[in-house]
């Protein structure tokens, strides 16, 4: 399966550190670092509909921008191929909505956020997961 069959915006899932991706572009570009790093191994991806999956593999295609994506500090930001398989799974909106209310506790960054209240009783409020994922990634505003 490719990595278009997602509907974005996704919630991504590594090591148990959550991030969100707000569309195919941000989801496959990154750097050489953290590909060798390790970013893409046993990546669960839920996407917008709920539907959960896993990144099988992940292979650097080129390099992106100027000097094809080499900055000073002699990292390089590239362009990936997944390969992803579904989960086997679809999440229900209360298994999304808790997943980002856990990272909102384990991370403090969030809470810097100056809409961090509103955004915490707006996902409360949230009937899909759709709108879960789009309030987290600001798609929704």
């Amino acid at each position: 399966m490719t990595d278009h069959s997602l509907q974005f915006p996704c919630l991504c899932i590594h090591k148990g550190t959550m991030f969100t991706v707000a569309s195919h572009e941000s989801l496959v570009t990154t750097t050489a670092a953290a590909l060798r790093g390790g970013l893409f191994e046993k990546l669960k991806i839920i996407d917008s509909t709920g539907q959960e999956f896993l990144v099988k593999t992940a292979r650097k295609l080129h390099g992106v921008g100027p000097f094809r994506g080499f900055n000073i500090f002699l990292d390089q930001r590239i362009r990936v191929a997944l390969e992803i398989e579904y989960g086997g799974r679809t999440c229900t909106t209360e298994e999304v909505r808790q997943i980002v209310f856990r990272d909102f506790k384990r991370w403090d960054g969030w809470a810097s956020r100056e809409d961090f209240d509103q955004l915490k009783h707006s996902i409360e409020r949230a009937t899909s997961s759709a709108e879960i994922l789009g309030l987290v990634t600001g798609c929704n505003r």
